[in-house]
């Protein structure tokens, strides 16, 4: 059995993809990973199929467009002095790909904030609280490469994600003087269903290329845009 850290961390979208990916190797570091997904079916096997491999991880419904839903993982970790120390805002959905602004829809808009942005947004709200009592904590959201590229082309996907790297600095900014770090990163071109199958990377590739921002001490870089492990400009 993996030697548990002390440490927790909460992996939205963790039942496939780069999500699926990083929840398996902080587990394989000795973190105790709470696998969030919108299918019980589906964590829950992923957390019979870890267990048995010694790691340990738990497997939990979670809505991030439910207020209601976050709530009730909440409580539940808190029925069982559980709390999170390491937040990874996967969660993420991609529609009208390759649709110019002409061809865009408000419903897709609408849907992309409330998955990319504002998932991040009740997560972190929810979780902060706890983290700065700890003085310690550490925050990922999801942000892809291809935000900084302006061709009129996945337009809700990426001016969704922009918001949530908007968001992830004047978060940073607010809680700049805790042992909390807040960035965004991308996990590069992945081989993912979101990703597709001519990626560059596997997804254990990309969610290798994360880790080190979980494992950093209290004067490290917070507020940053990270790709591979390099800083890109805002």
């Amino acid at each position: 059995m993996v030697e548990h850290n002390g440490k927790t961390a909460l992996v939205t979208g963790a039942n496939r993809g780069i999500g699926k990916a990083i929840s398996y190797a902080l587990a394989k570091q000795g973190f105790f990973v709470i696998l969030g997904g919108r299918t019980l079916k589906d964590v829950k096997k992923l957390e019979k199929d870890w267990t048995n491999e010694g790691l340990h991880v738990h497997g939990v419904i979670l809505d991030v467009t439910n207020n209601g839903s976050i709530s009730m993982v909440k409580m539940a970790l808190m029925q069982n002095d559980i709390k999170v120390d390491i937040l990874i805002n996967n969660a993420g959905i991609f529609l009208e790909k390759k649709l110019p602004f002409s061809q865009s829809s408000e419903q897709a808009m609408i849907d992309s904030f409330q998955t990319n942005t504002m998932g991040a947004y009740r997560l972190s709200k929810e979780f902060l609280p706890d983290m700065l009592a700890n003085n310690y904590g550490r925050i990922i959201n999801l942000v892809p490469g291809i935000i900084k590229e302006t061709a009129s082309i996945h337009v809700a996907y990426k001016v969704s994600k922009m918001a949530l790297m908007t968001l992830t600095a004047m978060m940073a900014d607010e809680y700049k003087d805790a042992n909390i770090k807040i960035n965004s990163a991308c996990p590069m071109w992945c081989r993912t269903d979101m990703g597709g199958p001519r990626a560059t990377y596997s997804a254990e590739e990309g969610a290798n290329s994360l880790l080190w921002l979980i494992n950093t001490d209290e004067h490290s870089p917070t507020g940053k845009f990270f790709i591979n492990g390099q800083e890109k400009p805002f």
